[in-house]
């Protein structure tokens, strides 16, 4: 049965203070192990999120050669899911005997980048610093972007915050909201996730209970980014972070003399990637594959989600959380809260790292505590790629279970919308959003729509002026006319 025996999380804070991720998740581990530090030399395998994705070495190499680890140095995909699926990883290691011990650990270290480049001091290259050292290269080549983001891409959009922009206006619109309304409702989402981050000032970077009207209201420090998400709704990724677990069998815990008190159990694990992005879907708004991964792992715990005690939904954006919440059939003011961390704009959001932190907290949250039982989520891929475990401190009746929902990809694949980024005529909306820029406002208004034979297309406004004028509009259920410009995929209100 596998088993964490030891967990501990970090935030260096200290604004003159400029560390690596290395150092980070270093610390992490020292920390994890202090209570056993027989731990440290028995790592058998070593399992790391991303720190970045431009250096030629990994955190997985780095930290490997510092603690002498031998065996396997694995490096998950760049996604919010990875810890999990890691954690799954180093499961099976346990189980089979190819570790008696492993290790996962994360870290990124965004902040030191930031003050070492104040101080103009440039981080080492080789080593991996963050995940956004010296922009080498985007986290996908254009071609791949296009080929998976087909309807996105042709939009304009750049990042995950516009992607998941999108999917939060066809959330807006099946509850009925314009972008002003959600914007406030999406305040009282979010500020209990604000209240969890002020519990926890030695971690959180934004340890500030703040109302919903804090959270929602536009203002020169909360900045509109893509509506309807102001700045204080998205992933704050300036963040220096670590969080470390040990995991192993109760009989190697029992060896080392690890208190049965300080042991919590992986009980299933859930993990099922779509075979689309969002517009690739029937509906944007919603995901097969992650209700496919909730329930695998419900399924393998034996429990339901009215068993669970404490969750951990993944936050970069108020979308992902609402995906959650529907794929679990959870009310939006469930008394048992969303976050265990603060979530990630004001926890903080440490890359493809921040789930070890969900995972740490969901531990510290069981440790000892015998009906407590956590569940984590993980979302990755903007948002494609979806995991989830339940934890809890006594061991599970059954066998810890994983299941990766391959079935699933058929299902998935024979309900894919065509896309089709050369199609002109008109078409109804079904997401978009409009984008702001700093210093200039509405710069941009990517769309998705469907025609009449069902095919999607991207386009983004014809002028910056149509962006402009569609500020605070929702265009979702609304007809557009769609036609090809300067080799860009363009429309205009029909």
């Amino acid at each position: 049965m596998p088993v964490i025996v030891a967990a501990a999380q970090l935030a260096n804070k200290d604004a003159n203070r400029i560390a690596s991720p290395l150092d980070l998740a270093h610390e992490a581990v020292l920390r994890a192990a202090a209570d056993t530090p027989s731990l440290l030399d028995r790592i058998d395998a070593l399992y790391c999120p991303p720190a970045s994705v431009f250096a030629p070495r990994t955190l997985a190499d780095e930290l490997g050669e510092m603690l002498g680890v031998v065996g396997p140095r694995v490096t998950a995909s760049f996604s919010g899911a990875g810890p999990l699926t890691l954690l799954a990883q180093a499961c099976e290691a346990v189980i089979n005997g190819s570790a008696r011990v492993a290790l996962v650990a994360g870290s990124v270290a965004e902040a030191s980048v930031k003050v070492a480049r104040a101080q103009g001091i440039e981080v080492v290259q080789s080593a991996p610093w963050s995940q956004g050292t010296a922009g080498r290269r985007p986290l996908l080549r254009d071609d791949e972007r296009r080929e998976f983001f087909g309807a996105e891409s042709a939009a304009g959009v750049t990042g995950p915050g516009d992607i998941f922009a999108l999917v939060e206006s066809a959330l807006a619109h099946e509850a009925g909201r314009d972008p002003y309304t959600q914007r406030l409702w999406l305040g009282e989402l979010m500020a209990p996730f604000t209240k969890v981050a002020a519990s926890r000032p030695e971690l959180a970077w934004f340890p500030i209970e703040r109302t919903a009207a804090e959270i929602s209201t536009i203002t020169a420090d909360n900045r509109m980014v893509a509506e309807p998400y102001p700045k204080r709704m998205n992933s704050f990724p300036m963040v220096d972070l670590a969080a470390a677990f040990f995991v192993t069998t109760d009989a190697v815990a029992d060896e080392l003399g690890i208190d049965e008190h300080a042991r919590v159990y992986p009980w299933s694990t859930g993990h099922c990637k779509d075979v689309a992005p969002p517009s690739g879907r029937p509906n944007m708004h919603r995901s097969g594959a992650l209700l496919a991964a909730v329930e695998a792992t419900m399924r393998g715990a034996q429990l339901g989600v009215d068993e669970i005690t404490a969750f951990d939904l993944y936050s970069c954006f108020p979308a992902a959380v609402q995906l959650s919440v529907n794929a679990l059939g959870l009310d939006v003011d469930d008394p048992r809260g969303f976050t265990l961390t603060g979530g990630l704009p004001y926890f903080g959001g440490p890359g493809a790292t921040y789930v070890t932190h969900a995972i740490v907290s969901a531990v510290e949250r069981c440790r000892g505590a015998a009906n407590e039982r956590a569940l984590v989520v993980g979302v990755g891929g903007a948002p494609s790629d979806f995991a989830a475990t339940v934890f809890a401190a006594r061991p599970p009746s059954a066998p810890w279970s994983l299941e990766r929902c391959e079935s699933m990809a058929a299902v998935l694949e024979a309900e894919r919308v065509q896309v089709d980024n050369a199609r002109s005529g008109l078409a109804t909306v079904d997401a978009m959003t409009v984008v702001h820029d700093r210093e200039l406002g509405p710069v941009s208004a990517p769309m998705v729509a469907r025609f009449a034979d069902g095919v999607r297309s991207g386009a983004c406004a014809a002028a910056t002026s149509v962006a402009r004028e569609l500020e605070g509009v929702s265009l979702v259920g609304r007809k557009v006319r769609v036609s090809e410009r300067d080799g860009r995929q363009v429309f205009e209100p029909a």
